[in-house]
């Protein structure tokens, strides 16, 4: 004989009005959720409330939020689908424009891409050049500006893996990112 354990009343909570859950990342008290459509949300476990952050009302870049990663620094990292990569900060959502690569490091978002690649580097860029994972070249740009920041159009690649290398006066960095 099966016996069944029933549950007393349960009760639930809803906090997002129906919105698609993406991502969630527990720290502390707070509960952070990345919704499709309707921003960020962080959640107080003790108290219930939960505060809403958008594109509207904050410097969130995109309301579709679909990952969420929180450094050891406490800093929210904001992954969106059209609008990039931003941090949240104890000032609010910044966008990742006032963000600088470290020493030796390469910032690469969207990745996946769609259109367009936003590159950060430690240091300037002269050329991007794109290849294929068998090695062939398929784009080459000569970057208008000597900044630590580019944008390269990839609207032109068909969907694929590809390998970005970056060239400056002192060095070459080289990163693999995804075309939709």
């Amino acid at each position: 004989m099966l016996s069944y354990a029933k549950a007393g009343n349960p009760e639930w909570i809803n906090y997002l009005n129906g919105d698609y859950v993406l991502a969630v990342a527990i720290e502390g008290n707070n509960i952070w959720v990345g919704t499709a459509g309707g921003g960020l949300v962080k959640i107080d476990k003790t108290t219930g409330i939960a505060l809403f952050y958008n594109k509207a009302n904050s410097g969130l870049p995109d309301n579709y939020v679909n990952s969420i990663a929180i450094d050891g620094a406490g800093n929210k990292w904001i992954g969106t689908m059209w609008g990039g990569l931003s941090v949240y900060n104890q000032g609010g959502v910044i966008d990742i424009n006032d963000i600088h690569a470290p020493d030796n490091k390469l910032l690469v978002y969207p990745n996946p891409a769609r259109d367009k690649l936003t590159v950060v580097t430690h240091g300037a860029m002269q050329t991007a050049a794109i290849y294929t994972l068998q090695g062939q070249l398929v784009k080459s740009v000569k970057l208008k500006t000597q900044s630590p920041k580019c944008v390269v159009d990839i609207t032109d690649l068909p969907s694929g893996l590809y390998v970005l290398k970056l060239t400056g006066n002192k060095s070459t960095k080289v990163v693999k990112f995804l075309k939709e």
